[in-house]
């Protein structure tokens, strides 16, 4: 793994992930990309976790990549196709590219990433939760800013917990949050 990387069993850190040219028009793609509210109220997110902006979502799925030269570098279907997709499709590309990124972490039989860019305005954000195992394989976040301002907010928390107590279950509840809340502290 390269320097700055962060390796732990139940998660994996890692800067500079993508090269610079592919990098800048990724972030050039955020300045422009249209934006919609998203409002969930099951699953991770939760009723005041207030209305955050997303892109379009990009599918990379196994069918397209089965028809590839290359194992893991199919095409990339984007719901704003133009030629090649979105600069999103970068980050999908290198993470299908390197396979060292997701060793250990993610069962290798898996078969379809989803993607897309997520803005959180001042006063939203994303409950703690877990990512359903029977759903996803696993979670990938990029962020893509090139500076951050620690007064911003956006931490990224990932609780350890100790395994005598059991494993975190999926939050199903809008406000019996209590038991949940204990758990993680």
């Amino acid at each position: 793994m390269a320097e700055g990387t962060i390796d732990h069993p139940h998660f994996r850190v890692v800067d500079d992930f993508l090269e610079d040219d592919a990098w800048a028009e990724l972030w050039t793609y955020f300045q422009l990309a249209e934006l919609r509210p998203v409002s969930r109220s099951h699953g991770a997110w939760k009723l005041d976790d207030g209305v955050v902006l997303a892109s379009e979502e990009l599918r990379d799925q196994a069918e397209l990549r089965d028809q590839a030269e290359l194992p893991g570098r199919g095409e990339l279907r984007d719901t704003n196709a133009r030629e090649g997709g979105t600069p999103l499709a970068h980050v999908v590309r290198e993470l299908r590219a390197r396979p060292e990124l997701t060793a250990g972490l993610v069962d290798e039989g898996w078969d379809d990433v989803a993607a897309r860019a997520y803005v959180y305005p001042r006063d939203t954000g994303l409950s703690w939760h877990v990512d359903d195992h029977a759903l996803y394989a696993g979670a990938f976040v990029y962020y893509a800013h090139p500076h951050w301002n620690a007064h911003w907010g956006g931490e990224l928390l990932i609780a350890e917990l100790d395994p005598e107590g059991g494993e975190l279950p999926i939050m199903g509840y809008r406000f019996e949050t209590e038991a949940y809340s204990q758990r993680l502290l």
